[in-house]
């Protein structure tokens, strides 16, 4: 019974319908392997276990036969799942697509004026102090 369960594993995993070991032990994964290619091929085995009758159905199959579903950041590309990868001035946003990255925005004379401004303290003083401007007026500690 190993034998037909990695056997039939395997071949479900060829034609798209297991992400699961391919390990001999019919588990959930092996059973929900089996039940994604009974909706897609139209056939009604019993999913508890493996048995030959799946095993020849599944084998005869040449081609997918279940849907290829990709992770998210990911898009199919040759049969395979592969990261979208974004150029250069774009990322990629929560939903999967590439997006342009926003321009900065100027800064106006005013928002410049109203920064504080952080400068080192004049030697000689000996206080060590910081000073900053602002609003056109310096300050220091």
């Amino acid at each position: 019974q190993t034998d037909i369960n990695r056997l039939l594993q395997a071949h479900l995993k060829r034609v798209g319908c297991n992400t699961g070991n391919v390990d001999g032990a019919w588990d959930d994964s092996s059973r929900k392997a089996l039940e994604l290619f009974n909706k897609n091929a139209n056939t009604r085995f019993d999913v508890k276990l493996a048995s030959l009758d799946a095993l020849d159905t599944v084998r005869s199959k040449t081609d997918r036969v279940c849907p290829l579903i990709c992770a998210k950041g990911q898009k199919e590309d040759g049969g395979r799942c592969v990261q979208i990868s974004c150029g250069s001035g774009s990322f990629l946003n929560s939903s999967g697509a590439c997006e342009k990255r926003p321009e900065p925005k100027a800064r106006t004379a005013d928002q410049e004026q109203a920064t504080p401004r952080h400068h080192a303290a004049p030697s000689g003083g000996g206080g060590g102090g910081k000073c900053f401007s602002f609003n056109g007026r310096s300050y220091c500690e």
